[in-house]
C-alpha cells in the first residue's frame, strides 16, 4: 500500500470537509458506528467498507498508521492564536517591574492612567534609588508618558508588600 502525505492545510482541508459533512455538532459517527465526542477523534477513514471517525482506540486497532493506510486522514493540530497582551498598564507594569528587578527593597504595585500619563505605584524599604533613567527608558520603549511615584507607607506595611509577607 502507497504512503500517503499530506501537508498541513492539505490534512486540515480534508479533514474539515469531513467535519462539516458528517458532523453534528460535537458528535461524530465512528467507523464502528458509536457516537463520540468531537475532541476523541483523532482523524477521519475515507475507505468505503466503513467510513468515519477514528478515536486513538481505532487508530490502534486498525494500525492506520503503521500500514500508511492511503484512506486514513488525520486529524491535524489547531493552531489557537493566543491574543497578546494590548493592555498597556500590563505592559508597563511588567516593562517597570522587570527594570526594577535587581533594586533590592524596591517593588511595582500597579500602574494606572491619569489623563493621558501612566502612573507607576511603588513601595521601597530605603530612599536610596532614583528611578528618573529608568523612567526616561520606559517613556522611549514604549513611546507612552510614564513616571513613578512612591507610595508614603510605615515601614511595617512596606515591608509587607515588598517580600509579601502577610
Amino acid at each position: 500500500m502507497a504512503i500517503i502525505s499530506y501537508t498541513r492545510a492539505e490534512r486540515y482541508g480534508e479533514y474539515q470537509k469531513m467535519e462539516e459533512r458528517y458532523g453534528q455538532g460535537h458528535n461524530r459517527v465512528c467507523i464502528d458506528r458509536k457516537v463520540t465526542s468531537c475532541g476523541k477523534c483523532v482523524g477521519y477513514c475515507k475507505y468505503v467498507g466503513h467510513p468515519g471517525f477514528l478515536t486513538e482506540n481505532h487508530r490502534l486497532d486498525h494500525n492506520c498508521i503503521g500500514k500508511g493506510c492511503a484512506y486514513y486522514i488525520p486529524k491535524p493540530e489547531r493552531i489557537r492564536n493566543v491574543p497578546k497582551t494590548t493592555d498597556p498598564a500590563r505592559t508597563l507594569l511588567d516593562m517597570a517591574r522587570t527594570a526594577v528587578a535587581e533594586m533590592e527593597g524596591l517593588k511595582v504595585t500597579r500602574v494606572m492612567n491619569s489623563n493621558g500619563s501612566w502612573i507607576a505605584n511603588y513601595v521601597t524599604l530605603s530612599n536610596e534609588y532614583h528611578l528618573e533613567q529608568v523612567e526616561e527608558m520606559i517613556n522611549r520603549q514604549s513611546g507612552l508618558r510614564f513616571s513613578f511615584r512612591r507610595l508614603n507607607l510605615d515601614f511595617d506595611n512596606c515591608v509587607q508588600i515588598v517580600m509579601g509577607v502577610q
